[in-house]
């Protein structure tokens, strides 16, 4: 080789150039180091030349990416208006027929009334799964709806079978059918809401459900545990999977009794 500083013929085995005396040590390392990355470049390029001649065959053969699945459609407006309507519909036709056959068939007593016009729109709200999926504030408004227009049914059957004003005249008849109203909207919201702390309740105890399941699953499987031990925790398992629904029911019925006392 070459010596670097003086440009002499030098032994490719010496380590100092019996010229200029400088070393070469270093110098025959960056010589093997350029070697090396000179044949890694080559051999590099001869795998990029390989895949460039294969890549077309490839991209022939390779089939399509698949599509991905389209998203679930919206509800359409028109499903939406009508469950809103049945919604209405049907507990304001309900209490109608009850305000008529208690009031004017019947003649029962007032309290059997106003039960009445609570226990329909609370269970109807209780009952109607489209009612536990809509937002608060809509509720309200279909609520505030029911109440208003039950009232109004109410007083158009006065008129027109016993003649008297569409409006109460006094402030006692107003003040009651003020309460009607309250206690329909009161109702038909809290049957609704009752019904969603019901449903998260019982999520609630799935939940823990699953996570006592576990733990008793842990600890029946670890070996350390002495025996005593896995049948306490197999009866608090027990405990709590009899104890959950109880629990759950109890609390959604003082939800609503709370709901409705406020």
């Amino acid at each position: 080789m070459n010596c670097p500083f003086c440009a002499e013929t030098v032994s490719n085995e010496a380590l100092v150039c019996k010229f200029c005396r400088h070393d070469l040590t270093y110098v025959k390392q960056l010589r093997v180091e350029l070697a090396e990355r000179t044949r890694r470049i080559a051999e590099l390029e001869r795998v990029l030349a390989t895949l460039g001649q294969v890549a077309p065959d490839l991209a022939e053969g390779t089939p399509p990416l698949a599509e991905p699945p389209p998203l679930p459609a919206a509800a359409p407006a028109w499903q939406s208006v009508a469950l809103g309507a049945l919604a209405l519909a049907v507990p304001l036709l309900l209490l109608l027929l009850v305000h008529y056959l208690f009031v004017f068939q019947w003649d029962l007593h007032a309290a059997l009334l106003r039960a009445a016009t609570t226990v329909i729109p609370l269970a109807w709200g209780f009952w109607f799964p489209w009612l536990h999926t809509i937002h608060v504030r809509t509720l309200a408004v279909l609520a505030v709806t029911l109440g208003v227009a039950a009232v109004a049914g109410m007083l158009y059957l006065s008129t027109r079978i016993d003649g008297v004003p569409f409006l109460p005249t006094t402030a006692h008849d107003r003040w009651e059918t003020f309460q009607i109203a309250i206690s329909i909207t009161l109702a038909l919201g809290c049957g609704t809401l009752a019904a969603r702390t019901l449903a998260a309740l019982r999520d609630r105890a799935d939940r823990m459900r699953a996570g006592y399941q576990s733990a008793l699953s842990s600890v029946r499987n670890s070996s350390r545990e002495p025996e005593k031990m896995t049948a306490q925790v197999d009866i608090l398992g027990k405990l709590a999977e009899f104890a959950a629904p109880i629990l759950s029911g109890a609390g959604a019925v003082l939800a609503g009794v709370l709901s409705l006392l406020k």
